[in-house]
């Protein structure tokens, strides 16, 4: 085989090997409750076109710079105790998400805790 074919089969290779790595990383993250979680807190967050940014982005509360990756987020949750069934609870919900502000609580509690509507 000559070195050009070889440089091509190794090129395609790699090429291919890469897709599947990143792809099935990829469809481990979207399942899982945490990236979830970051995913819609980071939204909710960011994206005026996301119904619930009037009740977040709007009202100016953001995320901090260090949880924008996810790895660093994911780690802060099973630090302070995340676990299937568990989810993160702003403490002042005036305040942004950081690790200050934050807290691991059942999702019943931290739905009781939702900030009055005016009336």
């Amino acid at each position: 085989m000559s070195t050009e074919v070889q440089k091509r089969a190794k090129d395609k290779y790699r090429r291919t090997h890469v897709a599947v790595l990143v792809d099935r990383r990829k469809r481990w993250h979207d399942d899982h409750p945490v990236y979830i979680t970051w995913m819609g807190m980071k939204t909710r967050c960011s994206n005026k076109n996301h119904r619930s940014y009037k009740n977040w982005g709007a009202r100016g509360i953001t995320v901090c710079q260090e949880w924008l990756e996810y790895r660093v987020f994911e780690r802060w949750m099973i630090e302070h105790g995340w676990q299937s069934g568990l989810t993160i609870d702003r403490i002042d919900n005036n305040g942004n998400y950081e690790p200050e502000n934050c807290r691991i609580t059942t999702i019943g509690e931290n739905s009781s805790r939702r900030r009055k509507k005016a009336s």
